[in-house]
């Protein structure tokens, strides 16, 4: 009833109804536009189809589907590669690897697509060598197929194929060099191939004559008696050469003077053993032979190792004695308790004779390596007793030595006294007396007078003492060369 009449009502321009429509228009497309983008950023296929024909539908035109239909392709070429690369079709591979490299899909995608064509065109060569390649081709095929990736049951088909044809072929070579390892592993590598037929069949009576002539050779060279007629009953039965075994059979004979030699062996009775060898040797194995010669070195060697031991007189004959028997002794092979016994009693040698050397000289550190040594070798508590007391002289010698750097006449005096008393070097007191003079101004050196000379003498009958008392305590001297050096 209130509605006004149409005449009253306001109008509408053309003008603004084409603006208004603009706007809406213009709307629509931001709308379609942020649809774009989002599906997008998401890679969602299904919102880019979508959004895609909003697009179309309003004939929106610009960068963003622009990049929305590259991203279409792209996706597109991912999934008939994904497919393709899951195949065994190399043509429809390498079209799908060729469009993806043409969308710019990342370089991860694009080499799995290219190890994927490897994977195909390997299992191909793989069944081609199979079918009738030869051995090297189908071993090549196989290794190309693992590197390439490929499918774990045709590779591992591939590889039983290969060991038959390999056991074959081993097979082969073995029964033409007649070699006894060659053959068993031939025979292994066909039963676990499953190779079956004439030629494993052959190949195991080959290996039953070798094994049978190989008993009999070791059994007529260790010159066993049961292991003789053993290796003869199976050498029959092999059907080996039967001069070969008539021989092997007379050596059966020789059993009872080859047992005589084993047991004066094991017995390790030197006396036995030379009368096994006198009885005569005709006919027995070389190698046993070899051995009881051996053995009789080392009764030899061990008894001449003894012997130099217990012997006495000058430390360097004995030094080379005892290293001369010591190395015969190593090589014959002579008990490790005999040979640790004689390298104890040589380093006992070599430490007391540096040890007399040591004390003979001015050096305390030497003195004291030779005493670690000395107690390292085992010498008697009486030589490392004597040798410790003589310690306190190179202490007294470095003490003068310092004193003799100083300007304290005093002090020098006191060193210089303490050296005479401890028999310290005489030439050193003579160079500490020299200073002393010189400290003091020409006088008087001090109540000590006692005179270079008389130090000298002191001092080599310390050292003449200390040598004798070494030598006999260490046993390198005989005693009546010990009597005449205390009488010296």
């Amino acid at each position: 009833q209130n509605r006004p009449e149409a005449g009253s009502l306001p109008r509408v321009s053309t003008a603004a109804r084409e603006a208004s429509g603009a706007l809406k228009s213009k709307h629509l497309a931001l709308q379609v536009g942020r649809t774009l983008a989002e599906a997008i950023s998401k890679q969602d296929e299904s919102a880019l189809q979508a959004a895609l024909a909003q697009a179309a539908e309003i004939g929106l035109q610009n960068s963003t589907v622009e990049e929305a239909e590259c991203l279409m392709r792209q996706l597109s070429a991912v999934q008939e590669l994904d497919a393709a690369i899951h195949g065994d079709d190399e043509v429809l591979l390498q079209t799908a690897l060729d469009v993806a490299v043409e969308y710019g899909l990342e370089a991860s995608r694009i080499r799995e697509a290219e190890r994927a064509i490897n994977r195909i065109v390997a299992e191909k060569e793989l069944l081609a060598a199979m079918s009738g390649g030869s051995e090297a081709s189908l071993r090549a095929a196989v290794s190309k197929a693992r590197e390439a990736g490929g499918t774990l049951y045709k590779i591992q088909e591939a590889e039983r194929k290969l060991k038959g044809c390999i056991a074959s072929r081993k097979l082969a070579d073995a029964m033409g060099k007649c070699d006894e390892e060659s053959l068993r592993e031939a025979l292994a590598l066909s039963k676990e191939a499953g190779a079956k037929g004439a030629q494993v069949d052959r190949a195991g009576e080959v290996l039953e004559r070798l094994v049978a002539a190989r008993e009999l050779q070791e059994a007529v060279a260790g010159m066993d008696e049961a292991a003789l007629t053993t290796a003869v009953a199976r050498a029959r039965q092999a059907g080996l050469d039967p001069v070969e075994v008539d021989q092997a059979d007379a050596l059966l004979r020789n059993a009872t003077t080859t047992r005589d030699l084993q047991e004066a062996l094991a017995a390790d009775d030197e006396d036995a053993l030379s009368r096994a060898l006198e009885a005569g040797t005709a006919g027995l194995p070389q190698a046993l032979l070899d051995e009881a010669q051996a053995a009789l070195w080392r009764f030899g060697a061990s008894r001449e190792l003894a012997e130099v031991v217990e012997m006495h007189g000058d430390s360097d004959e004995l030094e080379g004695a005892l290293m001369i028997a010591l190395a015969a002794a190593q090589e014959a092979g002579v008990d490790p308790a005999a040979i640790g016994a004689a390298e104890a009693k040589l380093e006992q040698l070599r430490a007391s004779k540096v040890l007399s050397s040591a004390l003979a000289g001015d050096d305390e550190v030497a003195v004291r390596e030779a005493l670690a040594a000395a107690r390292t070798a085992g010498l008697s508590a009486a030589v490392l007793s004597h040798a410790e007391g003589q310690l306190p002289a190179f202490a007294v010698g470095r003490a003068l030595r310092e004193a003799l750097g100083g300007a304290d006449a005093d002090g020098l005096q006191e060193a210089l006294s303490a050296a005479r008393a401890a028999g310290v070097d005489p030439a050193l007191v003579s160079q500490a007396q020299t200073r002393l003079r010189e400290l003091r101004g020409g006088g008087a050196v001090g109540a000590v007078d006692c005179s270079a000379g008389q130090a000298i003498a002191a001092r080599q009958l310390a050292a003449q003492h200390e040598l004798v008392t070494a030598l006999e305590l260490t046993g390198s001297v005989t005693p009546a060369d010990q009597a005449s050096l205390r009488q010296a």
